[in-house]
């Protein structure tokens, strides 16, 4: 047998139910809890680069890439894992690269990933005859805690060590998800 209800609470419940039934859909409210211990996930979207970012002779700060994610809900925990395709390359020794995200909203404590400005591609050739690497990998970013439902933004930075023609820094991206893009989780 088949028992059909519209909502379900509890006998003390008020009248906003927790849960709610339509057809073979359930939507679970705002205020339900998943996991007495830790969080589940609430939500997934992915954003796409729209197309490559390539610097040279820059060794300031350069913003390749902005996806926003807006929170659906107040109070949740939401990671963007930043999914990187591209180069490092120098005609000549030095080929290190500095990749920063910056995650800033209004709902959030802003956080920067390699603050410090660490070299975090590239390499050192010691022949001094030039040298690009490849790199397709994903940069895990921090759970970060929402106190409202304000859109966040990942800045993803670049720059080059070293101020020099022959020293590029290149992103790959063609507004799709087979190239460079951000993953928004959010937990709850």
């Amino acid at each position: 047998s088949t028992l059909k209800v519209n909502n379900i609470a509890g006998v003390s419940g008020g009248t906003s139910p927790p849960i709610t039934l339509s057809g073979d859909t359930a939507t679970l409210g705002s205020g339900v809890v998943m996991a007495s211990s830790g969080v589940t996930v609430r939500n997934i979207t992915q954003v796409a680069m729209a197309s490559n970012a390539t610097i040279s002779s820059n060794t300031s700060d350069y913003t390749f890439f902005s996806p926003t994610y807006t929170p659906l809900f107040s109070g949740s925990k939401v990671q963007g894992n930043l999914s990187l395709q591209g180069f490092a390359k120098f005609n000549g020794q030095y080929n290190r690269k500095i990749l920063k995200i910056e995650y800033t909203g209004n709902d959030i404590t802003d956080i920067t990933i390699n603050n410090d400005g660490n070299n975090t591609h590239g390499s050192y050739d010691y022949g001094s005859s030039g040298v690009i690497i490849y790199f397709f990998n994903t940069i895990t970013g921090p759970l970060i805690t929402t106190t409202g439902t304000s859109t966040i933004t990942a800045n993803c930075k670049f720059k080059n060590e070293q101020n020099n023609s022959n020293s590029e820094f290149g992103v790959y991206g063609n507004n799709s998800l087979e190239e460079t893009m951000m993953t928004w989780i959010e937990y709850r």
